[in-house]
């Protein structure tokens, strides 16, 4: 049996690896929004933020715009995430490898169960 989780399933497990990130696991409190543009209709957004990477020795600082596309309905249809330096926009890749696949495993696991058993 072979299960692939769709876009919106990924794109979900990104944000809340992501969220968990932002809250303790690797910026900790560092993690903050500064600056922010809304385009005259609400549906445009570009959110500055930044934060720190790694321990006391190897700290390094990530600053990036998240930039968000929602449709009439009020629904994400875009996010992108620009973030430098690229040598912090590395570790925090490599940090994000270490969470996610374990959980997208997790996830195809789960939806395997619901798809044999019906729940």
């Amino acid at each position: 049996m072979h299960l692939s989780l769709d876009g919106l399933a990924r794109a979900l497990l990104t944000v809340l690896c992501a969220h968990t990130f932002l809250h303790g696991k690797v910026f900790g409190e560092s993690f903050a929004y500064h600056r922010q543009w809304l385009s005259p209709d609400g549906r445009e957004w570009a959110l500055e933020f930044s934060a720190d990477l790694g321990g006391s020795e190897k700290k390094q600082r990530l600053e990036g715009i998240d930039l968000v596309s929602l449709d009439e309905h009020g629904r994400i249809t875009d996010f992108r995430v620009l973030a430098r330096p690229p040598n912090a926009v590395s570790a925090l890749k490599d940090e994000m490898m270490r969470k996610v696949p374990p959980r997208i495993a997790a996830m195809k696991l789960k939806q395997a169960a619901r798809s044999m058993f019906g729940k």
